[in-house]
């Protein structure tokens, strides 16, 4: 399994369980999510993953206090961003977009790419960062953003916009790690 962890805190985002596809360039990562109704205190089960038989049987206890979240807010124990507004995001987005535009291309030369390739991918790459952008402030009322536990404002944000229940990530604040 591949676990995507954000750059700055270290903390686990997401992983390949889900079903996802690459958006906008290139530039995000989007992954179907739904919605359910999850308590904080049950164990959570990865998508694809199987629980062990010898789980404790906890006695069909249930405490009540089950809440509507994502399934994948409650599977990362994401928290959901009050201090950001959408000047906020514009000035978070243009801060951060020199960093992500470092990551992507480091990345895209370990792919030993020529240096036509690199333009080419990178070209590609700042279009559909520019396009999330608008699209993001577009829906800024129909969008719910998060972020890990940490709550580092330099760390990575995700977004959840109530349009087709796609949860999106930028995919250069964050780093694959093999997992057994």
């Amino acid at each position: 399994m591949i676990v995507y962890r954000d750059r700055v805190t270290n903390e686990d985002h997401v992983c390949d369980a889900y079903k996802n596809e690459m958006a906008f360039g290139d530039a995000i990562m989007k992954y179907n999510c739904s919605w359910g109704m999850f308590s904080d205190n049950e164990d959570i089960v990865l998508a694809g993953e199987n629980p062990s038989a010898e789980a404790e049987d906890d006695g069909g206890f249930d405490d009540g206090t089950k809440e509507r979240k994502i399934n994948l807010v409650h599977a990362q124990n994401l928290k959901e961003v009050t201090y950001m507004d959408k000047k906020g995001f514009k000035e978070w987005f243009k801060t951060h977009l020199k960093q992500w535009q470092a990551w992507q291309k480091e990345s895209l030369e370990s792919k030993k790419l020529s240096d036509e390739e690199i333009t080419e991918a990178m070209e590609k790459w700042k279009g559909g960062m520019q396009e999330f952008g608008k699209y993001i402030i577009a829906q800024w009322k129909n969008m719910i953003c998060y972020q890990d536990k940490e709550m580092n404002p330099d760390g990575g944000l995700c977004f959840y916009v109530d349009d087709g229940g796609d949860f999106m990530y930028f995919i250069k604040a964050l780093y694959e790690e093999e997992k057994n």
